[in-house]
C-alpha cells in the first residue's frame, strides 16, 4: 500500500460520513472488521455491526467537515492525522476533533481500525 491509496480511502470515508450514508461508510471495511475507539472497551467487531454503530452516530450530524493531514505507511497499515468538525442536532453546538486513525488495510478494504481523538465542544 502507498499513501495515494490511503488517502482515496480516507477520502472515500468522509465522503460517507459527509453523506451520512453508513452503508457506504461499513462498505470500506472487511467482512470481520473491527473498530476500536476506546482502549479501555472491546472493539466493534463485524461490518454489519460496525454499519449500525456508524448509522447511531452519524444521526443528528449537520455541516460535517473532514480533512487528512499527515499520512504514514507502514507496510498494509497506515497511520493518519485528521481534522474534523460537525454541528449537532438539534442542539446546534459544534463539535470539532483532532485524532489520529490508524488502519490496517486488506484488499483495499479496512481490517482493523484504531481511532485516538482530542474532542472539543463549542
Amino acid at each position: 500500500m502507498d499513501e495515494q491509496t490511503a488517502r482515496a480511502w480516507l477520502d472515500a470515508l468522509a465522503n460517507a460520513w459527509r453523506a451520512q450514508d453508513a452503508d457506504a461508510m461499513a462498505a470500506l471495511f472487511t467482512e470481520d472488521a473491527t473498530d476500536q475507539v476506546d482502549p479501555f472497551q472491546s472493539p466493534v467487531r463485524g461490518r454489519e455491526n460496525l454499519r449500525q454503530g456508524f448509522a447511531w452516530w452519524m444521526r443528528g450530524q449537520r455541516d460535517i467537515r473532514m480533512s487528512v493531514e499527515n499520512v504514514d505507511v507502514i507496510g498494509n497499515r497506515f497511520y493518519a492525522q485528521v481534522d474534523a468538525n460537525w454541528f449537532g442536532v438539534p442542539n446546534g453546538g459544534q463539535v470539532r476533533e483532532r485524532g489520529l486513525l490508524v488502519c490496517d488495510m486488506e484488499g483495499g478494504k479496512a481490517r482493523v481500525m484504531r481511532e485516538f481523538w482530542k474532542t472539543l465542544k463549542g
